[in-house]
């Protein structure tokens, strides 16, 4: 990692004090007139190793910065719903539960047999027949 400019993260830091609303560029024309060698970096890369540290323990220091998106469950499914779909009773769209069987096992034929494709061959090969399991599962 390449060394930080203590006077130019000093004067980084007084100016996002002062003005917090500062943007990078103008902080880099201020570090430049600190330190002559700045002008090798690039904006980013002035971003990255002045403004953004001093940014980030402003974050942590008011108990801010990034957080995760809180994650939630799945709504539970309602009694009817999970006894409908589970039971093997006919559906309301009036397909039996032994066609209903067949496609799914049709299908999961077709999921096992791509799972285990090794290669971007395999892969081609299995989808390839895609017309083979859809005869399968709504012959002609």
């Amino acid at each position: 990692m390449a060394e930080r400019n203590e006077q130019v993260f000093a004067r980084v830091r007084q100016e996002l004090d002062n003005n917090p609303t500062i943007g990078s560029r103008d902080l880099y024309e201020i570090g430049q007139g600190v330190d002559k060698s700045l002008s090798t970096e690039t904006l980013q890369q002035f971003h990255a190793r002045y403004v953004l540290p001093i940014k980030r323990e402003e974050a942590a220091r008011k108990g801010g910065g990034r957080r995760r998106p809180r994650r939630r469950g799945r709504k539970p499914r309602s009694a009817e719903r999970t006894a409908k779909a589970g039971n093997g009773e006919d559906r309301s769209d009036g397909r039996s539960s032994p066609e209903r069987e067949r496609v799914r096992g049709v299908l999961l034929d077709f999921a096992r047999d791509f799972a285990e494709a090794e290669s971007r061959a395999e892969i081609v090969q299995v989808l390839s027949k895609v017309d083979d399991y859809v005869d399968r599962i709504a012959p002609t």
